[in-house]
């Protein structure tokens, strides 16, 4: 059985993967055509549909080219990840994007384009800011460091390095204003300790001076703390900040960031509970300007959004998301849950391919965590039932885990679509019939 779901297995093709994953029941296309829409949304600035599109044509063709055969003689340039880069840094998505440009690099056809005579330059200019955004974090890192460690001018060498475009910029300006106030502070007691030094007429002078005692280690814990903070990952950014109270309770930072997290959450809770207005008549100078109204409704949509993500309905949480982004591409909440929500699809993706390649183990592992978060998507489910029933097949069919897993799964992805049905030519007759008939002996 092993040996027959593998080849099972290696003879799947990529070709469907896509319409799998991606597409759900709609229509699949070819790489090309996928690619093609990629591009049309990058030059419209529909930076979350470039990138999906892009995705969905990498799923299919990850090797890019100059002058690829698509069909019959007709030819293309194909820079999927130069594109997606692109998309991927105007969208937020940093790291992602430094991967894909660094990639779009290291394989160097973008440069030899035929058709395309612009994908060279995108990919030196997005490549370079990118890698200015790497060396921003280091920066930041490094000045929260020495700030900690009261090192205060090195500190400030750090925080005012930060550009204004870095995501980093609004913390470096706060511990700016921070840093500077402690520096006024000890300028202020430096002549009280000169006046100590001199009045010595009463007391024999000191051999040697004491040492100052060593600054404390840089403390990880903290800077990934406010790493998390400064991109709203507000219960990682909890963790952290508390394991560095549990060792030093006097650690005031950690505490400021910590209400600063009461305080943000607090808000949103205020923002989802907020009833509708009541309609009024108020007088004309009592209005809120139009820019505040506009405001205080990207803030109740953004909550929404919030509460659909966080109930694991992760498709409609994205469309909520980008219609946010279109109105205000600047929104850095949707941004991040963007970025979560893709990052969801990676890991579905990345569990089907590793189940399609009979890695069991890898895919349980990747589609358990995308199960976490996503709560919708019936073919999700579907794989995650079919790995763990091949895995129960492997291990002698002793492992009852697994099999109550696989149960389970595909019990969840039937309740989300009562017409799901495990894909035959992926998966054996024998997983089928167990995972079809649950109470009955595997």
């Amino acid at each position: 059985m092993p040996s027959a779901l593998h080849t099972v297995a290696r003879r799947a093709g990529a070709l469907l993967l896509g319409h799998l994953l991606l597409l759900g029941t709609a229509a699949a296309q070819e790489w090309y055509e996928y690619y093609e829409q990629g591009r049309e949304a990058v030059a419209e600035q529909r930076w979350d549909d470039a990138i999906r599109n892009l995705s969905r044509a990498i799923a299919l063709r990850d090797e890019p080219g100059a002058n690829v055969k698509t069909y019959g003689l007709q030819f293309i340039d194909y820079f999927p990840y130069t594109y997606r880069g692109m998309a991927e840094y105007k969208a937020g998505h940093y790291d992602d994007a430094l991967k894909d440009l660094e990639r779009a690099d290291r394989i160097g056809a973008a440069r030899e384009g035929r058709s395309d005579n612009q994908a060279g330059a995108i990919l030196r200019e997005y490549l370079g800011l990118t890698r200015q955004y790497a060396v921003d974090s280091k920066t930041y890192a490094a000045a929260v460091s020495a700030h900690r460690q009261k090192d205060y001018r090195a500190a400030l060498d750090g925080f005012k390095a930060i550009g204004t475009t870095s995501p980093y910029y609004a913390e470096a300006q706060r511990y700016i204003t921070m840093t500077e106030e402690e520096l006024r502070a000890r300028r202020a007691r430096e002549p009280v300790a000169e006046e100590r030094a001199v009045d010595t007429t009463s007391t024999p002078p000191v051999a040697t001076a004491a040492k100052p005692p060593a600054p404390p280690p840089e403390d990880q814990d903290f800077t990934e703390g406010v790493k998390f903070f400064a991109t709203k990952e507000y219960a990682r950014a909890e963790a952290k900040f508390r394991a560095v109270l549990s060792r030093d309770r006097s650690h005031r930072e950690a505490a400021d960031y910590l209400r600063r997290i009461r305080d943000a959450r607090a808000r949103e809770q205020q923002l989802a509970a907020r009833p509708e207005p009541t309609p009024t008549r108020p007088a004309p100078a009592a209005q809120p300007p139009a820019t505040d109204r506009r405001d205080a409704a990207e803030d109740s949509l953004v909550s929404v959004a919030v509460a659909l993500f966080e109930s694991g309905l992760l498709e409609r949480a994205e469309q909520t998301f980008t219609a946010v982004r279109k109105a205000n591409p600047s929104q850095s909440e949707a941004a991040f849950y963007l970025e979560k929500i893709s990052a969801n699809r990676r890991s579905i993706r990345e569990g089907v391919v590793a189940y399609l390649e009979g890695e069991y183990e890898a895919a349980i592992s990747q589609l358990s965590d995308a199960a976490r978060v996503n709560k919708e998507n019936a073919v999700l489910y579907g794989y995650l039932a079919a790995s763990c029933a091949a895995r129960y097949y492997l291990t002698g069919a002793e492992d009852e885990d697994l099999r109550s897993r696989a149960q389970t799964a595909f019990r969840t992805a039937r309740q989300l679509d009562a017409t799901y049905s495990p894909d035959r030519r992926y998966t054996s007759p024998r997983i089928i019939s167990m995972l079809n008939s649950p109470q009955e002996s595997p």
